[in-house]
């Protein structure tokens, strides 16, 4: 990622942007001032408005961009002088020298700026800063307005109460307020260059201090953006751990996860595919139990063969919010994955054939075996069928002809999102079964 500096003057016209004059924010009655920090005719009414419109602080002078004085003390301590007219230079060889008869001011700098010829040395960090300075334009370096972020970000609390009876305004704001104090007495007339001077190094550091500011609300690993992107609520998604798969192969191809795809926990899956699995195992009741409710074969203990039973209302039993309350369970409480799916038989059937009170669930019958075409009549498994079981052949279906875009953490360029298809992972150990529900 690279970042240039600010065109101010033209984020301002592309935008229309409004300047922001009067460093009082409130007026009687607390009603916000028409042309202050969180003017309703600045920035809007609503709440939309309030986050996404910015206004500008018209400067009444050239100061120099925060990054770029930063840049600039950097690389040599007499700019700070410059800027508060604490001493006087000259400029010899490209390189600031102090001289009694010399010159000072951001005025005086703006109009010699070209003179300067910073070294560059085997310092990566010194020679990027010079790269910042001589790589952008003059009108980039050098301000008359300065950019007042949308009051959304910097909103005042009205029962929060300072000294003296007034709201309690942010940091952010109080630094704008002092900010335009200080513009409006440098607009005044009949200031002398002393107290101009001293005005205008205050000034510059403000505009420094509502930077570094920013700058550390956005930065880092708790800054703003890598805070509200990892916090972002996003449908049909899932956070994860990600793992190096295991090598228990000679070759790539024998991987159970190849290089197209990435290996998904079932839970995992159902989260992300909520509404294709939801979908799924719906059709799969209807298949298997709604159209088969007058005459649905069942195994119990004491009985030597199979019955056929009627089943009490199994569409009202597995609607959308048992399926869900299911799928919820699976995802959030490892310990009911593997809860058997209770058939709902009518009391009558369970009188009938004296299949008691206990709950009666759905079978499941396979092979322990690697998929074939052929004929088995070894290794056959009959148990009860399990959610897991469900949730498995569900996330196998539904996530064939899909993807899944991954964004790894800390995000810092392109290379750390990409696509893949998606290999659902099952429990730590299995089986391959062929089977029939």
């Amino acid at each position: 990622m690279e970042l240039t500096l600010l065109d101010i003057d033209k984020l301002v016209n592309l935008n229309e942007l409004k300047p922001v004059t009067n460093p009082v924010s409130f007026d009687k009655g607390l009603y916000p001032s028409k042309d202050g920090l969180f003017s309703e005719e600045i920035f809007g009414m609503t709440t939309a408005e309030r986050k996404r419109t910015c206004a500008y602080i018209p400067l009444g002078k050239k100061f120099i961009s925060p990054k770029a004085y930063l840049s600039l003390k950097q690389l040599d301590r007499k700019f700070c002088s410059v800027v508060d007219g604490s001493k006087t230079f000259s400029i010899k060889d490209g390189v600031l020298v102090e001289d009694e008869n010399g010159d000072t001011g951001i005025d005086w700098l703006y109009k010699n700026w070209g003179k300067f010829d910073f070294k560059k040395t085997e310092s990566h960090k010194r020679n990027q800063k010079i790269d910042t300075l001589t790589n952008s334009k003059k009108e980039e370096i050098f301000i008359d307005k300065f950019l007042v972020v949308p009051p959304f970000y910097r909103d005042v609390n009205l029962q929060q109460k300072a000294e003296g009876g007034n709201p309690r305004v942010p940091e952010v704001t109080g630094l704008y307020a002092n900010i335009i104090r200080n513009a409006n007495l440098l607009r005044s007339a009949g200031t002398f260059d002393i107290v101009s001077n001293a005005i205008v190094g205050k000034t510059q550091d403000l505009l420094v201090e509502v930077y570094n500011l920013w700058k550390s609300k956005l930065e880092k690993k708790y800054g703003y953006i890598r805070k509200f992107l990892l916090g972002k609520s996003v449908s049909w998604c899932s956070r994860m751990v990600i793992t190096a798969d295991v090598t228990n192969c000679d070759s790539p191809d024998d991987q159970v996860v190849d290089f197209w795809h990435t290996g998904v926990p079932l839970s995992n899956c159902i989260s992300m595919a909520a509404p294709f699995i939801k979908y799924w195992v719906r059709r799969f009741f209807k298949t298997r139990l709604y159209d088969y409710k007058d005459a649905y074969p069942v195994y119990s203990k004491g009985l030597d063969k199979g019955v056929y039973v009627k089943l009490e209302d199994p569409e009202v039993y597995y609607n959308d919010d048992y399926i869900e309350r299911q799928m919820n369970r699976f995802i959030n409480s490892a310990g009911s994955r593997f809860d058997k799916v209770e058939i709902p038989v009518k009391q009558s059937e369970r009188e009938k054939y004296k299949l008691g009170n206990d709950p009666i669930y759905m079978t499941f019958t396979g092979y322990k075996a690697n998929i074939t075409t052929m004929e088995k009549t070894d290794d056959k498994v009959t148990r009860h069928l399990t959610w897991t079981d469900i949730f498995y052949l569900a996330a196998i279906d539904t996530t064939t002809d899909k993807h899944i875009l991954i964004t790894r953490y800390p995000f810092l360029d392109y290379l750390n999102t990409f696509i893949t298809k998606i290999h659902v992972l099952s429990t730590s150990s299995y089986d391959n079964q062929r089977c029939s529900i």
